[in-house]
């Protein structure tokens, strides 16, 4: 193998996966699991793990972290929401909710009941869920739990 000019390499970088600001969003290229930590860039365009670039460093590549959560969500499975939905049958039904905290923009989605249940109890950190009665609930409560709901459901 020959050497790579150092002039090419950026060392001691570090992500902590969220792909908010200088933090980019890498994953093992092999494997598809997101990588946290130091990596080194080669080239400007490949990304291998570790402080400093070896052998044994193991191939990374950029994604977009927020096209992988909606298509998780999709899977786990989101609904539509339409506009004044909270008018007409569905006015008294418990409606569940799916916040992703990773975005500077507010993500919001309504999900099934089995989405939920499948959500709940993930990292706090990067999402958030609720569950919405308006028989027991207020939409101001509601609202004070998942900042940005009332906006969501107005549109």
């Amino acid at each position: 193998m020959r050497p790579i000019p150092q002039n090419r390499i950026v060392e001691n970088q570090y992500t902590n996966g969220t792909g908010i600001g200088k933090n980019l969003a890498l994953r093992f290229a092999r494997s598809k699991v997101p990588f946290i930590g130091s990596y080194t860039i080669i080239n400007g365009t490949k990304y291998f793990s570790g402080k400093t670039y070896t052998e044994k460093s193991k191939p990374l590549e950029r994604y977009n972290i927020l096209q992988a959560a909606a298509g998780a969500i999709a899977i786990a499975g989101s609904v539509a929401t339409q506009a004044n939905s909270l008018l007409g049958p569905k006015a008294t039904q418990t409606r569940y909710f799916y916040k992703d905290l990773t975005s500077k923009d507010i993500l919001i989605k309504e999900i099934d009941k089995d989405a939920y249940n499948k959500l709940q109890g993930k990292d706090p950190m990067t999402s958030q869920v609720i569950s919405f009665n308006p028989t027991t609930q207020t939409l101001e409560d509601v609202n004070k739990q998942m900042s940005g709901l009332r906006e969501f459901l107005a549109t």
